[in-house]
């Protein structure tokens, strides 16, 4: 996504010390793991809802009122596979999505994982992120999410 069309940037959030080592071998290139990818224009939001509609496609995003249900529970991020299905955004809503009528945003999170075991092993991610939303007067029922241990 182009930077014109980033919402906030989490980066500059002071966060705990990673336990993570990170290098360049660790950033890959999308071609190499989806290679249909150079198709996808994420500036285009057909293009990306075709994208996430196609079968060949294993992401699930996931819907913001499910982070506060969870933060609420004062459960930290749970594997894919541990996530109820009611929170993960349907493919029908997926089809119905368009950024025109002002529902859903759909926003990607990256941070630094905090443990090598956890991303999140104390919800500081999870709530920052709502704070944030809060902050920027975005309601989480009118976000979906991309969060790479849950999507």
């Amino acid at each position: 996504i182009s930077p014109d069309r980033v919402l906030f940037d989490l980066s500059p959030l002071p966060s705990r010390p990673s336990h993570t080592d990170h290098n360049e071998s660790d950033i890959f290139d999308l071609q190499k793991v989806i290679p249909f990818a150079e198709d996808v224009d994420l500036s285009s939001a057909a293009s990306l809802v075709r994208f996430l509609l196609d079968d060949r496609v294993d992401v699930k995003l996931v819907k913001g009122q499910y982070l506060v249900e969870l933060q609420r529970k004062e459960k930290t991020w749970l594997r894919r596979q541990e996530v109820p299905s009611h929170g993960f955004v349907t493919r029908e809503e997926v089809e119905r999505w368009t950024p025109a009528h002002g529902n859903c945003k759909i926003i990607s999170v990256s941070h630094v994982w905090e443990t090598r075991e956890h991303p999140d092993p104390l919800g500081f991610q999870r709530d920052q992120l709502l704070e944030i939303l809060a902050e920027k007067g975005f309601q989480p029922d009118n976000c979906w999410f991309f969060i790479d241990f849950m999507s």
